[in-house]
């Protein structure tokens, strides 16, 4: 893999180098009209297509110039987290790419079976509720709330969970306590 984040990631849920993916060299930025190609195959799709459950925590890293590119068109039933390279830990707006003045908000919390979705696929609004929390507690919270619901309505079905941390990403902002 590599030591940067696009790159391992693409290469973790595809099984290929990252290389072969076009994504060798650096990591995606925000103003970047690009993004894991759409005709490689997710381990997260096969997964589903086996019968797991499929949900992803964290930061996505892999583009999303299209909506084709995000999460729940990538194999995922369930995403909470965030599609930028980096964000602040507690504001959860972005803060890498070029022009530097291009900010927003960005933390999605999905679900594929979800009536709030849009034909598209996206959320017709971000979750809000997280605003000033650390996301170290934010993706934990989501990843236990994920799993204790799986539990709770399909305890017999398999389930894969890509649990994405930011904590070792830049800007690195520790919680207070």
């Amino acid at each position: 893999t590599a030591a940067v984040c696009t790159p391992s990631r693409a290469s973790l849920l595809t099984g290929r180098y990252a290389m072969r993916l076009g994504l060798q060299h650096s990591v995606l930025k925000l103003a970047d009209d690009d993004h894991l190609p759409l005709d490689e195959v997710l381990l997260s799709a096969k997964l589903r297509a086996s019968g797991y459950a499929t949900m992803a925590v964290g930061k996505w890293h892999l583009g999303f110039a299209s909506v084709d590119a995000t999460p729940l068109h990538r194999g995922f039933d369930r995403f909470n987290g965030y599609y930028n390279g980096a964000e602040t830990y507690t504001t959860h707006t972005t803060v890498q790419g070029e022009p530097a003045d291009l900010s927003f908000y960005d933390y999605h919390d999905q679900n594929a079976a979800d009536p709030l979705l849009t034909d598209t696929g996206i959320a017709k609004e971000l979750d809000l509720s997280v605003d000033g929390t650390h996301s170290v507690y934010t993706f934990d919270n989501a990843a236990q709330s994920m799993l204790y619901e799986h539990n709770q309505t399909a305890p017999s079905q398999p389930y894969f969970l890509y649990y994405s941390m930011q904590a070792p990403h830049w800007p690195t902002i520790p919680p207070a306590e």
